[in-house]
């Protein structure tokens, strides 16, 4: 205990407990702080009328890795329009996320979509889009989609869990698929989208 009290906590030292940070206060020995963790608070909200919204995601299974992406377009009422998720191959996460993007902007275009608004949790994708700076591996498909996008009402912002399961789904069975199979825990989080409900 001397030894302790002398050199002061290394690494290995943990306080585990309430208790243990009450002890080392008795004894004179410095406590470390720990770094508080923010809770943030995120809930899908329905898109105004006469817009659709696209929640995409991608997903890297080692970044360089097994890849897939996944997402999808519901309408003003919750209800989906379009649902997909792709396997990529070996991608990274960033790319992954800028494949994904495109795909629901590509089938938003194939249902003439008239009004969108694009949610991802990436949030350098987002700021990178809004700044008209789209990386090269995307570009043609992107430089496609141009026109489509100057004809439209749309928008970008941060957020995505039911995208993000469709994308990890595609990567670690490496395979595409359009039609899925919900999981409980997804249609848990469809019904709270649909309710507003809030997720931490």
């Amino acid at each position: 205990m001397e030894e302790v009290r002398r050199r002061g906590p290394s690494k290995r030292d943990r306080i585990k407990s309430h208790l243990d940070s009450e002890r080392c206060l008795k004894l004179n020995i410095a406590v470390p702080r720990r770094k508080i963790k923010r809770v943030r608070v995120t809930f899908w909200l329905p898109p105004m009328d006469s817009w659709w919204k696209l929640n995409c995601d991608g997903s890297s299974l080692g970044n360089q890795g097994n890849a897939g992406v996944g997402g999808l377009i519901r309408d003003n009422k919750c209800q989906i329009v379009s649902i997909y998720n792709s396997f990529l191959g070996i991608a990274s996460n960033f790319q992954a996320e800028f494949q994904a993007l495109i795909e629901g902007i590509e089938r938003a275009r194939e249902m003439n979509c008239a009004s969108l608004w694009i949610e991802c949790d990436l949030g350098t994708m987002v700021l990178m889009v809004q700044r008209g700076l789209v990386p090269w591996f995307v570009w043609q498909r992107w430089s496609s989609l141009i026109s489509y996008l100057r004809g439209i009402r749309w928008k970008i912002t941060k957020a995505n869990p039911v995208a993000d399961f469709l994308a990890q789904m595609a990567a670690k069975k490496e395979a595409s698929s359009s039609v899925v199979a919900w999981p409980p825990g997804v249609l848990e989080f469809l019904a709270e989208d649909a309710m507003g409900r809030s997720r931490f």
